[in-house]
């Protein structure tokens, strides 16, 4: 969420305040919708892009996690994500079938989120995911999605 006006705003009107609203990084509007998020009483967090095995063809943005990329350079896409607002529990990977599946890439994503005290939902976008398993190692809560709401998506 938080690319749309109109579909975020609904969203944040309409759901229950049970349901947890995750938003995008990139959006220019970032800290209002979290605030309005929370105001509705709903719990938020922040999607974080990953690289998808089907990379580059689709691409999850210019501060996705890759697997190419060294720790220390995914640190600090990480950095610039969790630096984009405030108010926000944990993140929520959007893809990430590929990221998500490498341990050496996974682990000080995981140990900087933890460090930070947020949680970590894996969208499980790939059944070979390593993310649950890392994340229970190190002590750091988690949890593994099983529904995903898209709102304002266009389908051609």
């Amino acid at each position: 969420m938080g690319l749309s006006s109109a579909a975020t705003e609904a969203a944040i009107k309409q759901l229950p305040a049970a349901v947890t609203l995750s938003f995008t990084p990139y959006s220019c509007r970032l800290d209002q919708w979290i605030s309005l998020a929370r105001s509705g009483g709903h719990e938020v967090m922040l999607d974080l892009p990953m690289e998808p095995t089907s990379y580059p063809d689709d691409d999850p943005g210019p501060r996705a996690l890759l697997t190419a990329l060294s720790p220390a350079q995914n640190v600090a896409r990480l950095k610039w994500t969790l630096d984009r607002a405030r108010g926000y529990v944990g993140v929520a990977t959007v893809m990430g079938s590929r990221f998500t599946t490498s341990e050496a890439a996974l682990m000080p994503i995981l140990e900087a989120l933890k460090e930070q005290g947020l949680i970590f939902i894996d969208n499980r976008s790939s059944q070979e995911s390593v993310a649950w398993r890392l994340a229970a190692k190190i002590g750091m809560p988690n949890a593994l999605n099983d529904r995903t709401l898209v709102i304002g998506r266009a389908h051609v």
